[in-house]
Order: C-alpha cells, then sequence, then structure tokens
C-alpha cells in the first residue's frame, strides 16, 4: 500500500482549490456569464476528498493509530453541525416565504438529507415532473450525499487493502477507476440523472484524488516541474469552468477535464511552495470557508428567485453573493469551528452524539412539514399541495389501463377485433394525445387508440436504419412489437403527440441524447409510412408554456388563469413546422398538423387563448404538461370543430 513517504500537512494549494471550485458553483448559481461551466466545481470537490480521506486514512493506519469510531466521529462533526443549520434556516425561511407545494419538497429535501440520501431522493424526482431546480433550495445537498455514501464505504476499502503492496494497491485503485469511469461515460448518454447523482458513477474522481495521492507521496519533482503541472492543472479546471455547460454535461467525457485538473494541482501541491495564486489571502479566506459557502449560497438564491418571481439582474446578482458570503463567515464561526478543527481528534462523546440527537429532531420535525404542508404553511393559495398532486395523478388515468403496444394479445386492454386503429407515440406528452383524442372520438371509435407507451423510458434512442433502438429492455420491446405489428395490423393513423415538435427541434437547448431520441422516433414514423402509405401521419402542435410551473404562478398570483399571461410565457408555439433540418423530413411524411394554438385563440392574439376549462380547471401545473381536464376540454373543442381529418378518424 501506498504509506508515507510524504505525510499530509496543512497544504495551502489544497485550500485555493477549493476556494476555485466553490467560486466556479457560485457564479454558476447565480447565472453570470462565462461561468456556464461551474458546475463543475462539484467534480473538484470529489477529487479534493478523494485525495484527503484517502491520506488521512493511510496516514492513521501507518501509524497504527486508525479506529473507524474516531474517523466517523470526526465526520460527523466536520459535516453534521453545518448541514442541520443550514437545513433548519432554510426550512423555517421556507415556511415563512413559500407555498405549501414547494414547502412540501423543501421538507423532503431536508429529510433526505439528513439520512445522507439527498442525492438518491433527487435521482428518484428527475423527470418530467421534477420542477426547475432553482425552486429546490436544498437540490445542491445531493452532492454531499454522494460524499457522505464515500465516507461510509471507503474506509472499509482502504484498510482491507493496507497489508498490499503498492502495485496492488494501486491495481485495485485503477480498476475501481475503469469500473466506474466506464459507467458514467454509458449512462451519460443513456441515464444522465444516474450519471449525475448516484455514487456508482462517481467513486472515478474520488479513485482519481487517491491516485493523485499515491503519485503526491512520492513525487520530487523539481520547482519549475511542479509549477508547470500546476499550471496545467489550474488552466483545464478554468476552461472547463468558462467553456463548457449544462447541455456538454450529456457528454460523459467533460468531466474528465476539471477532474484531471484538480488531480494535477494535488499533485504537484507543496507546502513550501504552494502555487502564488492559490496561496492568495482571499483565495485562502474562501477556500477554508468554501464548505459553508457552498451550504448557504443556494438556499439564499433559490428562496429570492422563488420569492421575486423573476431573472438575476447585476444588482440582485452582488447582493446575494454578499449575503451568501456573510452568511458563510457567520456558519463558519459560529459551527464549524465550534465542532471541529482540523488538529483535534473527535470522540464519541456527549458533544458528539447530541449532535445525532439534533439530526433525529430535524428529521422528524421535516417528516411532519411533509406530511402536512397544506394544514403549515403560511400561503393562502388557490391549488393546494394535495391539489397540485391529484392534478399530476389524474393525467394518467386514461392512459393507465388503456391499450398500449406491447399489450395488444391482451384483452383485458387491448380490444381482440382491433381494426383500423389509431397509434399514439411521442414523449411525455403522448398522454395529452390520448386525452385530447378520447373524446373527440367518442362515440365508438375512441376504443381503437394505441398508446405506445413513451420514449421517455427507453433511455438511449438511436436511429438503426429504418428503426430504432434503445438501450431499455421494455422500450426495445415496444418497438420489437410495433415492427412487427406492421406486418399484420393497418394503422389508420399515427398521432406525434410530442412537445417542440416545431422549432426547438433543431435550435432549442436540447441535448445530444435528446435530439437522437426525436431522430430515433421521426424515422420509425417514416419507415410506418413508407410500409403503410395510407397511413394518416398527424403531428399535434405545442400549446401555451410557461416560464415556471403553472400551479406557482397561479398561486402567486391567485389567478386561475395566470398561465395564459404573456410575461408569464414562453415563445407561444404559433403556427405549424417551421424549417430546420429535423421539421423538414417531419414535414416530408406529415399528412396534418393539429394546431391547439389556432382552436383555442380565437383571435390569434395571446389575450384570446384559454387559460381554464370552462368549469376553471388550469392548463397544467407543471410548465407544459396538460392536466386531465384541459385535455379533455381541447378534445371537445376538438370535436365540435370536426376537421376532415378527425372526421376520417371517426369513420
Amino acid at each position: 500500500m501506498s504509506m508515507p513517504g510524504r505525510t499530509l500537512s496543512s497544504l495551502a494549494d489544497i485550500d485555493g482549490l477549493r476556494a476555485l471550485a466553490v467560486i466556479a458553483v457560485v457564479l454558476f448559481h447565480l447565472d453570470l456569464p462565462y461561468f456556464h461551466g461551474g458546475f463543475l466545481g462539484v467534480d473538484i470537490f470529489f477529487v479534493v476528498s478523494g485525495f484527503l480521506i484517502t491520506g488521512l486514512i493511510e496516514d492513521k493506519l501507518a501509524a497504527e493509530t486508525f479506529r473507524f469510531r474516531d474517523f466517523y466521529a470526526r465526520r460527523v462533526r466536520r459535516l453534521f453541525p453545518a448541514i442541520y443549520v443550514t437545513v433548519a434556516v432554510t426550512l423555517l425561511a421556507s415556511w415563512l416565504l413559500l407555498q405549501p407545494s414547494l414547502l412540501k419538497g423543501v421538507a423532503e429535501s431536508g429529510a433526505s438529507a439528513v439520512l445522507h440520501g439527498a442525492n438518491i431522493l433527487f435521482f428518484m424526482e428527475a423527470g418530467y415532473w421534477d420542477v426547475s431546480s432553482s425552486l429546490k433550495p436544498l437540490l445542491h445537498l445531493w452532492s454531499l450525499g454522494v460524499e457522505e455514501q464515500f465516507y461510509l464505504l471507503w474506509p472499509l476499502l482502504i484498510m482491507l487493502l493496507s497489508s498490499a503492496k503498492t502495485p496492488l494497491y494501486l491495481s485495485a485503485l485503477l480498476g475501481s477507476l475503469g469500473i466506474s469511469l466506464t459507467g458514467w461515460l454509458i449512462y451519460s448518454t443513456s441515464n444522465e440523472p444516474a450519471a449525475f447523482y448516484l455514487l456508482p458513477f462517481r467513486v472515478w474522481q474520488f479513485c482519481v484524488g487517491a491516485i493523485a495521492l499515491v503519485i503526491w507521496r512520492q513525487y520530487r519533482g523539481s520547482l519549475f516541474v511542479s509549477q508547470l503541472l500546476r499550471s496545467a492543472g489550474l488552466a483545464l479546471c478554468v476552461f472547463s469552468i468558462v467553456t463548457l455547460d449544462a447541455g456538454a454535461a450529456s457528454a460523459g467525457w467533460t468531466a474528465l477535464l476539471p477532474t484531471t485538473g484538480a488531480a494535477l494541482v494535488l499533485i504537484a501541491a507543496d507546502s513550501e511552495e504552494p502555487s502564488p495564486w492559490l496561496r492568495h489571502p482571499v483565495i485562502q479566506w474562501i477556500g477554508i470557508r468554501s464548505f459553508s459557502i457552498y451550504l448557504t449560497h443556494w438556499p439564499i438564491i433559490t428562496l429570492y428567485k422563488n420569492t421575486s418571481m423573476s431573472t438575476l439582474g447585476a444588482i440582485s446578482q452582488l447582493l446575494l453573493g454578499i449575503v451568501s458570503l456573510i452568511s458563510a463567515a457567520l456558519l463558519h464561526r459560529y459551527v464549524e469551528r465550534r465542532f471541529y478543527r482540523r488538529d483535534t481528534v473527535a470522540h464519541w462523546d456527549s458533544s458528539t452524539l447530541g449532535i445525532l440527537a439534533s439530526g433525529f429532531l430535524l428529521l422528524a420535525l421535516c417528516l411532519v412539514i411533509a406530511k402536512y404542508p397544506d394544514e403549515l404553511s403560511k400561503r393562502e393559495v388557490l391549488l393546494t399541495a394535495e391539489a397540485i398532486e391529484r392534478y399530476k395523478r389524474d393525467r394518467f388515468k386514461g392512459v393507465a389501463n388503456a391499450c398500449r403496444i406491447d399489450q395488444l394479445t391482451n384483452p383485458n386492454r387491448c380490444p381482440q377485433d382491433l381494426t383500423s386503429p389509431v397509434l399514439i407515440i411521442g414523449n411525455s406528452h403522448e398522454p395529452d394525445g390520448f386525452n385530447i383524442l378520447t373524446p373527440a372520438l367518442a362515440g365508438g371509435r375512441e376504443h381503437t387508440l394505441v398508446n405506445f407507451g413513451s420514449i421517455n423510458g427507453c433511455g438511449e434512442l438511436i436511429v438503426i436504419d429504418d428503426w430504432a433502438q434503445s438501450s431499455q429492455s421494455g422500450c426495445q420491446r415496444r418497438l420489437d412489437v410495433l415492427k412487427q405489428a406492421m406486418s399484420n395490423i393497418q394503422w389508420k393513423a399515427v398521432i406525434l403527440s410530442n412537445r417542440r415538435s416545431a422549432g426547438e427541434w433543431s435550435t432549442g437547448p436540447l441535448s445530444a441524447a435528446v435530439l437522437e431520441r426525436k431522430k430515433a422516433l421521426i424515422n420509425i414514423i417514416a419507415t410506418i409510412k413508407t410500409n403503410q402509405p395510407l397511413t394518416e401521419v398527424i403531428v399535434f402542435g405545442d400549446y401555451l408554456s410557461t416560464t415556471r410551473d403553472c400551479a406557482l404562478l397561479i398561486n402567486q398570483y391567485q389567478d386561475m388563469s395566470a398561465c395564459s399571461r404573456p410575461p408569464n410565457l414562453e415563445t407561444p408555439p404559433w403556427g405549424g413546422l417551421p424549417d430546420g433540418p429535423l421539421e423538414e423530413d417531419l414535414a416530408e411524411i406529415t399528412d396534418h398538423f393539429f394546431d391547439k394554438m389556432a382552436l383555442l385563440c380565437p383571435s390569434g392574439q395571446i389575450n384570446s387563448c384559454a387559460g381554464t376549462t370552462t368549469d376553471g380547471h388550469p392548463i397544467a401545473v407543471d410548465t407544459h404538461h396538460l392536466t386531465f381536464e384541459f385535455a379533455t376540454f381541447i378534445g371537445e373543442r376538438l370535436k365540435a370543430d370536426n376537421p376532415e381529418w378527425l372526421q376520417r378518424l371517426r369513420e
């Protein structure tokens, strides 16, 4: 095993690297230009943690003073008090300021943070019902969940390898790195939330830190070489922070840049000759308080965004930055330093046990608030948290037991005398298409609707010849059944119910994976059209999309029609399919375009667009998925309008 060698001491370069990481994260969260890759600061933190924690364990093992109980007591005192205070203060502010539905989310994420599983909760929440990250004041605690899970497992691995010689020890680290990195690269395209949030796909970054430690222990380079390595490492980190963006994050290789950069800085770290940039007093001040800065800044920014309902301007960015630094300084002085100092040994004394006890009390409080947000919230609202959840559930009540492509032989789901069926396919808006067509075809033909099941669960979906291939077995099975069905089922029509079936298919902020899925979707429909020329392809256009969740706007302005007010809207999707590479391919196979805007905005002006159903149900509760009631309302309006393509579907 890689034993000292050099033993860890106070290294100014490490605090400087922490400062760089937290500055990047804060400026990114403040929406400053040129820091679109600031989220990669978390990757730097992971590398630093791998370096330091491995070194701490190794040094204790070498001195024969390592004890698991002392290690975990040290982690409790280092992390828990500041995290608990952050959760408690954020929960109090949310109780005073936020709507019940958001208060519930804060309480749930607070409970998960106390249980060291915030990353798992946010992974499970990822999807099209997930609220904007700017509405989650404790979202940043996901990275601490990853670190806490790492601290739980890593000492045992190092202990098991403590008797191994350096080559075997290094091979074990390289093997762990390779397995985790391979998973990261694969899942970055097929399951981005898993690759982002879950420990198995982050282990490689901790391993990079541990390997950097192995090299650092034996490193005897000249001052010139050390400065060269540090400069190269800092250049990679800064380049990543200022040039990459969230869209590039879906390409797994992007994390290699800051990870490698951080490792180079650590390898060259020297207590006697630190980097002149990283040892600057201001940088050191920030680095020493980086944990508190990381904890305080995001709740402050998100609570401001929630209450102001506006984007950040220069003045608000400056003030939020100052408030974050002041809050961090207070948290560091009165909480961090009270319970933890780098040069002290931690034990399971009454103070440490008291920290855990306070955590249980905080957990109980979070669970109670999460259970009763409507009763406990200070805000008066039109849509309660319970009502919002009901709208979300009801959206699927039509498709829950409807005919799906892989259930064609199931008499409980699909008519066995199915003739001239209509296929509905799309992304998360596929249920909207079904909920619209069911009342529009009411009177006999509604039973001919067959859902594909949404391509959103298809993971990595790519074009393969005249069809598509999915990385998810369930989706691949549906694709196979659909392809086989062309030989014995004549589709009367294929309905594409897919958000942004217009302009942003080729020009919007789409990741490469999303763009590839949409290419595959067009390819599937084109193949059906080629093999069955009589099949009509009908594209459902978009309706109004809001800049924030519709339910939040309704409650903020106390107006059920707030989601149709121009200041709250994204660019309205007027007209049909615009020009663009993907739109041209789609236009070639499209027979009809159902323009929801033309149907629901009779004067052609936004102020004439329907903002609720006739009995007051909202368009959506998120930013763009129609409620069951509003989709039914559209279907009834469509039936009354009775266009020719609908008449043919009814025949």
